[in-house]
């Protein structure tokens, strides 16, 4: 009898593993609301990223901004774009012209042509048009070494600079790593509630075994996600930060479960002990949905959610 029951009890946990993989992978697969290149125009209009300069671009992400469509290295260098263009404008060649270079030229070429009936005034022109051209290069020096420091920070804070490149490439896998906390929280709430209603006993076993397994992918899942995002406290992006102290308290969270289905088996009290852990366990849950929530806005935007 013993026997059966565990037999069952492995079956139940199997079959909500492979719910949660086809989850996981349909989310995976799940296309951009804003993709990039379009489909008659096969060259991008800029070979780097304006937003992190020492990026090339990624063809299928991009945008149209003034009728050009412009193309970045990530999804959130052109959330970043979206959010303040006029700070990276100026780093895209075809919007970086000088706007009143053509009358400038006009300017000089009037000045010439009056040059025999002005002299005195064309002299005076060019040394105040000479130092005003010194000086706002020297102001756009400023601003252009203002602004490489900001890209600079940004890159930091956007693609996790300062750590290791071996730390960095793990943290790429975090997004595939999410997917077996998922699955396996949720799993473990399904089974609890079947127990609730049920009382079989199989549905105690299958919702043990997803925790414990869930507890070790959520501690994992957060620390890529760390790696991922860079070793930073407050984000720029605030629903980046969100996203980031939710999968932390998460994981937190998917351990306090653990502890507590462990003492379900160590107390005289097992009613008490249950209620505890049933509680940490659809906390945890709501939690993990809040993350997820926030981890889609992330990379989509806070509008994909729209109805």
């Amino acid at each position: 009898m013993q026997f059966s029951i565990s037999k069952t009890a492995y079956l139940t946990a199997i079959i909500m593993l492979v719910l949660a993989g086809g989850f996981g992978a349909h989310s995976a697969s799940a296309s951009p609301a804003v993709t990039g290149q379009d489909v008659d125009d096969k060259t991008p209009t800029n070979a780097m990223c304006p937003v992190m300069t020492d990026e090339p671009i990624d063809p299928d992400i991009s945008i149209e901004y003034e009728g050009q469509r412009v193309y970045f290295c990530c999804v959130r260098c052109r959330r970043a774009f979206e959010r303040e263009p006029e700070k990276y404008v100026a780093n895209l060649a075809g919007f970086s012209e000088p706007i009143d270079k053509a009358s400038t030229q006009h300017e000089h070429s009037s000045d010439s042509a009056h040059a025999d009936d002005q002299t005195d005034s064309q002299q005076s022109h060019d040394d105040e048009h000479t130092h005003g051209s010194e000086e706002s290069s020297s102001d756009e020096a400023t601003a252009s070494g203002s602004h490489d420091e900001s890209n600079s920070d940004g890159h930091a804070d956007e693609h996790g600079s300062g750590l290791p490149a071996w730390v960095k490439w793990l943290g790429k896998f975090h997004p595939t790593a999410t997917h077996a906390p998922i699955g396996l929280l949720f799993g473990a709430a399904l089974a609890e509630l079947l127990l609730i209603f049920t009382g079989k006993v199989q549905f105690r076993h299958a919702a043990g075994y997803c925790v414990w397994v869930a507890a070790l992918a959520a501690v994992t899942a957060a620390t890529l996600g760390w790696f991922n995002g860079g070793l930073a406290i407050i984000d720029e992006d605030w629903m980046k930060t969100t996203h980031r102290w939710l999968g932390t308290g998460t994981a937190l969270l998917s351990v306090l479960t653990l502890i507590a289905l462990i003492r379900t088996t160590r107390t005289s009290s097992v009613q008490d002990s249950r209620s505890v852990f049933r509680l940490s366990l659809f906390a945890t849950t709501g939690v993990l949905g809040a993350a997820g929530f926030f981890g889609g806005a992330l990379v989509y935007g806070i509008d994909h959610y729209a109805f």
